[in-house]
C-alpha cells in the first residue's frame, strides 16, 4: 500500500496494536512480515496462517492501521 512517509513501524500505535493482536492469535501457527519497500513509498504486508480467514482478517486489520496513520 502507498504511504506518505516511512516512520519506524514500531512507533505507530495503531500498527503495533494490530500486529500484537495478530501475533497473539496466530502464535506458532503463522507469521507476519511487515516492511517498507526500499525503492518506493510502499508498505508491504504479508501474513501466513493455517486458515485463509486468518490471513484475510489480519492482513486487512494491519493494512487498515497503516492506511489510517500514514496512508497516501
Amino acid at each position: 500500500m502507498k504511504v506518505k512517509s516511512k516512520p519506524p513501524l514500531d512507533s505507530i500505535p495503531e500498527v503495533v496494536r494490530a500486529l500484537s493482536e495478530a501475533n497473539a492469535s496466530l502464535g506458532e501457527n503463522g507469521r507476519i512480515v511487515l516492511r517498507y519497500s526500499g525503492t518506493e513509498q510502499l508498505a508491504r504486508v504479508m501474513v501466513e496462517a493455517e486458515h485463509d480467514s486468518d490471513v484475510q482478517r489480519f492482513s486487512h486489520s494491519i493494512a487498515t492501521a497503516l492506511r489510517s496513520s500514514i496512508g497516501a
